[in-house]
């Protein structure tokens, strides 16, 4: 009895519903939105599936190339949910690339980090060909700064850099400038051998894959044969 009496007593936590709730109002949005993340992959996955489509919901190595081609800035570059739709000439692929970046200047590890992301096409082209791009001019971008064509407003609407201006010139048709101007206003197009790389701008949505895929079909069909060298039709 005197043993009893002289164990030191163990006081239990009251229970704290004020406490509770609070934790539950922190956790319950996190737990949803991961829930809604992964469960927004399987859903991408089945609907590529569904087509016959293949799909990849994550590729860091195809990141890091994408990186590195596109000269995209920052670190962990990471290609997620890229669709591939069969092309004639291979597989053209749909995805979003996200990357880490630090402010300018800051060489701290616990410097304050923004992650970005964009979309992103890849399609193959029957055969490799010199480096071309074309975007929409900037804000304060001159006109005539760049390689311009004989249509005026083509030329104020679009900034084209290439290696070869001959090239360029080929392949600006009067057909391709029209196609341009008509279905890819607010798009960037970048030829990389034998890849044209498109970023479509806007967010990332699975079922646009197929119309990206139509649509860069239709791009490639107003390319003057001749420049497809002995590939041409």
């Amino acid at each position: 009895m005197e043993l009893v009496e002289q164990m030191p007593k163990v006081e239990t936590a009251e229970f704290d519903p004020i406490g509770l709730f609070f934790l539950l109002v922190a956790v319950v949005p996190v737990v949803h939105w991961l829930w809604n993340y992964f469960s927004k992959s399987v859903d991408i996955e089945e609907w590529a599936s569904s087509r016959g489509l293949g799909f990849v919901e994550y590729d860091r190595e195809f990141g890091r190339e994408l990186s590195r081609l596109l000269s995209l800035p920052g670190q962990d570059h990471v290609a997620r949910d890229v669709i591939a739709v069969p092309a004639p000439y291979g597989s053209c692929l749909y995805g979003w690339i996200r990357w880490i970046e630090r402010n300018e200047g800051s060489r701290r590890d616990d410097a304050p980090e923004r992650v970005r992301k964009r979309t992103f096409v890849r399609y193959p082209l029957r055969t490799p060909l010199p480096y071309f791009s074309i975007e929409p001019e900037g804000r304060l971008a001159l006109a005539h700064d760049d390689i311009n064509t004989e249509w005026e407003e083509f030329n104020k609407e679009w900034d084209i850099r290439a290696d070869d201006e001959a090239f360029a010139h080929a392949l600006l048709s009067p057909v391709m400038q029209a196609f341009i101007h008509d279905n890819m206003r607010g798009m960037e197009l970048t030829i990389l051998g034998g890849d044209v790389y498109v970023e479509p701008g806007g967010r990332y949505r699975h079922e646009e894959s197929i119309k990206l895929r139509n649509l860069m079909v239709e791009w490639d069909r107003r390319v003057v044969p001749f420049l497809w060298g002995p590939h041409g039709a």
